[in-house]
């Protein structure tokens, strides 16, 4: 079991998760259900790695209309890309076909081993469609974007996303950052909320998930 994540949707918790059948790479997602958010019933696999693909990675869900998009990323010779599943109930998935498939563009993205491209964590845009921001490594020589950033698509259906410009971040005083890895978004009244897990440099590229937000570890930017 690894990264976990959760939806809620008419009085029920779901917990999804990666996991691994084998002792190796991650080569699943289940999920499991709650009522009350703290018990929780395992209902199983929703999600397989295909055979051609080195491990899955960690994901998010949103719904679209009456339906409910999953995505995940797979690694093939270290590079990732991410594809989609659909689902009418939060248990049963069906994979959607590469077409839907989303890849760093390299325009703006490194899209070879050293990049990522992993987790996308969807809002919807106040003038209709969605945006969804990702754990990825922006080129650094890109104009306007101080230290690295992180990935963000965006998307007329929710379906169907296409890689874009990478937010700017104002980093104030704060040392240079390496990776950052999405948590989510959220907008709570007027403000979106990032949560990041960020690993600084001059500390020695450490990475801890402490609540009360310390040197390193994860982030929460306005």
């Amino acid at each position: 079991m690894w990264d976990t994540w959760l939806y809620y949707h008419n009085n029920t918790h779901y917990l999804y998760y990666l996991s691994n059948s084998t002792g190796d790479a991650w080569d699943g997602m289940s999920v499991a259900a709650s009522c009350d958010g703290v018990h929780y019933e395992e209902i199983g696999p929703i999600v397989h790695k295909p055979d051609d693909a080195e491990w899955l990675g960690t994901g998010s869900v949103w719904k679209v209309k009456d339906s409910f998009m999953l995505n995940f990323s797979e690694s093939r010779q270290g590079v990732q890309a991410i594809f989609f599943a659909r689902s009418d109930d939060l248990i049963h998935w069906e994979r959607m076909g590469d077409e839907y498939r989303s890849d760093p563009d390299p325009q703006w993205y490194d899209d070879t081993s050293t990049g990522r491209w992993d987790c996308i964590w969807v809002v919807p845009r106040p003038e209709g469609g969605f945006w969804g921001y990702l754990t990825a490594r922006p080129w650094n020589k890109i104009a306007g974007i101080r230290y690295e950033s992180i990935g963000r698509v965006e998307s007329k259906d929710g379906i169907h996303w296409s890689a874009v410009s990478p937010p700017e971040f104002d980093w104030g005083d704060w040392p240079q950052m390496s990776l950052g890895e999405v948590g989510a978004i959220d907008k709570i009244g007027d403000r979106y909320y990032l949560m990041l897990g960020y690993a600084e440099r001059g500390l020695g590229n450490r990475q801890v998930w402490d609540y009360l937000l310390g040197d390193v570890g994860m982030y929460c930017f306005v």
